[in-house]
């Protein structure tokens, strides 16, 4: 079984206008902080200091982030003011008060596109129930390492794009996370250079 894809804060790093720095959001609750930085840290802090709590839960089929906004906070969810308690999606954005920028949610979805390997040759691909081929690519599911086929558009006619028609897998019933050159589910347009 392959590890869960993890959510990630893409926050503005202060440094250059417009550039973002991915901040992983770890498993269990953690804490958002405001300072010079934003930070998220599993390390409770001091009365007063936190903007809020997340936690990467389940809703359903999909995983989400659970914010629990500090009291009297004044969060706002894609640009209206949020409730306190606040379930968060991949493209969400959310402004801190007192913060320098917007952070937009995404997810860590790591390297799971490969070449089939030899044991896999000639097992059935679920969705389209079409045997994997030698030099066939796929795309394992972030969650169970079921492989869906997804292959390139060199391949033409024949072209198999089961990871980019099924929404979720059809093994374990969660998301299929289809990956991006950076590593992550989602990036604001016009910002994949400041990563």
């Amino acid at each position: 079984m392959t590890a869960s894809a993890c959510f990630v804060l893409l926050i503005p790093d202060g440094t250059s206008a417009g550039a973002l720095r991915a901040v992983r959001v770890p498993k269990g609750v953690s804490y958002v902080r405001m300072g010079r930085r934003l930070r998220v840290t599993k390390k409770a802090p001091k009365a007063g200091m936190a903007c809020g709590a997340l936690e990467p839960v389940r809703s359903g089929r999909r995983d989400r982030l659970l914010l629990l906004a500090a009291p009297g906070g004044r969060v706002r969810r894609n640009g209206a003011p949020a409730p306190q308690v606040v379930l968060l999606a991949e493209g969400d954005q959310v402004q801190w008060p007192d913060s320098r920028g917007i952070c937009h949610v995404s997810r860590l979805s790591g390297r799971q596109v490969e070449t089939v390997s030899a044991d896999l040759v000639g097992s059935i691909c679920p969705v389209c129930l079409t045997p994997f081929r030698d030099g066939t690519t796929v795309l394992r599911c972030a969650f169970c390492g079921q492989p869906l086929h997804l292959e390139a558009e060199d391949k033409g006619d024949e072209r198999l794009d089961c990871a980019r028609v099924c929404s979720a897998c059809p093994t374990c019933q969660r998301e299929v996370l289809l990956p991006s050159p950076t590593g992550l589910t989602y990036v604001p347009a016009g910002m994949e250079a400041s990563l």
